[in-house]
């Protein structure tokens, strides 16, 4: 497949490199018809911006701008880089009060399914699920279970077998991801 930088809007004027491999990422994480909806309906630039924040701290966002800590951004290879990038996207994908939360009623409808399918199946708290361990989610809570499959730190340990594969079909039947590509192949196994 020939490269097409699906998401000219994302720039980041210190690395290039990493903007093009977010774009190509991009085709590894959406399906083709959610690519075309997310280049049809995002017109401006998310800016990213590197900023000086307290160690631990790697990116946050605000509105459609993505803030990295460059002390710990930079020090990351660019494969982590990019996942947290894909976290960061995926935030402003599901803003709550922006205006790209209505256009994307299919992040919300999953984001539901799977807080639902985890609060049947997990005896765990939800970030145990997310990352592992016991931690403050803060607010955001099952906004952060979509950003964290882009991470890649899903403990699938702390859901049943059923909710497993319950997760699974509900992710097949968004139509929002590549779930063919090995980025979630991995993700899912």
């Amino acid at each position: 497949m020939k490269y097409k930088e699906y998401l000219k809007e994302v720039e980041l004027d210190t690395d290039p490199n990493l903007n093009y491999l977010f774009s190509v990422a991009l085709r590894q994480v959406f399906s083709i018809n959610f690519l075309a909806k997310i280049d049809q309906i995002i017109k401006k630039n998310i800016k990213i911006k590197t900023v000086n924040e307290k160690p631990g701290v790697i990116g946050y966002n605000q509105g459609e701008t993505i803030f990295v800590n460059k002390n710990e951004f930079f020090q990351r290879s660019e494969e982590q880089q990019v996942r947290y990038l894909l976290h960061e996207f995926m935030h402003i994908l599901q803003r709550k009060r922006g205006m790209f939360f209505r256009k994307f009623p299919e992040i919300k409808n999953l984001t539901n399914d799977l807080k639902e399918i985890i609060s049947k199946n997990s005896k765990y708290p939800l970030s145990v699920f997310l990352t592992g361990k016991k931690q403050d989610l803060g607010p955001g809570q099952k906004w952060e279970i979509l950003s964290y499959f882009m991470n890649d730190s899903i403990n699938w340990n702390a859901i049943s077998a059923a909710g497993k594969q319950e997760m699974i079909k509900a992710f097949e039947s968004s139509r929002i991801f590549n779930l063919d590509h090995a980025f979630w192949k991995k993700r899912m196994s």
